[in-house]
């Protein structure tokens, strides 16, 4: 994966402002919704099966539904973007699901423009079983039990296009797909705080679901300057809340491992796994 300019990003500290203390990201953090993911897929292939009575809907994971029309096309409709905008509008329920259904007219378009790329991190399972090689959206891997993947940002729901429909597309190589999305997406990103001799957590946030895409960035975390108090360890919570303490302060890790565990239960959780960086990659930090 290339990362290009990403120093420079990080110099001229864009983003400050979206990283909290501890204490503040416990008043922010938003409530539980009433609906967990596997009733938000149900409420979704009613709706699908309502306004396509022809078309097969087969559930192939949590958050991943097949549809297929009269054609034999076959769409995989990811539902995590549906699904966190209604974790902030629960009362949107309606029409934010009639929006998902909506995309399924436009499936079959495989014109993505380069300004919709983005990265997003996503657990290793979160692709379909099966689904591998030039049928799975583009991806790398990240860490163990993580990847991260090229997403076209789209109005009501993220597609993660395969390969060859993005080099296709946009004319570009694999290499330059990267770029152009960690490029669109490190404009959405919190800086990574420099921690003092002060201990404590820092918590990246965006609002917008792609505050782990920081872990794709090397070079936030492998200077020197973030070295000091130790190697960095992280535990991304969630898609949009990553902590952040230093290998030194074992107190703090072990806050951040509570924390982790508290969140199993979150449909929108990344992992309980804590990170650490080492040799410029992500390796789990183990008990």
């Amino acid at each position: 994966m290339a990362h290009k300019h990403t120093a420079r990003w990080l110099r001229n500290g864009l983003g400050f402002a979206a990283c909290i203390l501890l204490t503040l990201w416990g008043l922010a953090a938003p409530a539980a919704p009433p609906m967990r993911m596997t009733a938000y897929r149900d409420a979704y292939v009613a709706a699908v099966r309502k306004a396509h009575p022809d078309d097969t809907v087969t559930v192939k994971a949590d958050n991943a539904v097949d549809v297929t029309n009269a054609k034999g096309d076959t769409t995989t409709s990811y539902l995590d973007h549906g699904y966190q905008l209604y974790q902030h509008d629960q009362d949107q329920l309606a029409e934010i699901l009639a929006g998902e259904v909506a995309t399924l007219d436009a499936a079959g378009d495989d014109t993505f423009t380069a300004e919709q790329l983005i990265v997003v991190v996503r657990p290793a399972g979160f692709l379909p079983p099966g689904m591998k090689g030039r049928k799975a959206a583009l991806h790398r891997d990240l860490a163990d039990g993580l990847i991260v993947l090229v997403a076209a940002d789209r109005p009501q729901s993220w597609a993660y296009p395969t390969g060859a429909k993005l080099r296709r597309a946009l004319k570009l190589d694999n290499d330059a797909i990267w770029d152009r999305a960690l490029a669109n997406t490190r404009r959405e990103l919190p800086a990574a705080p420099v921690q003092d001799k002060r201990r404590s957590i820092a918590a990246l946030t965006t609002g917008k679901g792609v505050a782990s895409s920081l872990l794709a960035e090397p070079d936030v975390w492998d200077t020197p300057a973030m070295q000091v108090g130790g190697a960095p360890v992280v535990a991304p919570v969630s898609k949009d809340m990553v902590l952040l303490v230093h290998a030194d302060d074992t107190k703090g890790v072990a806050m951040l491992r509570q924390m982790a565990a508290k969140d199993a239960g979150d449909p929108d959780a990344l992992t309980q796994q804590l990170y650490v960086r080492r040799n410029g990659a992500w390796e789990v930090l183990a008990p």
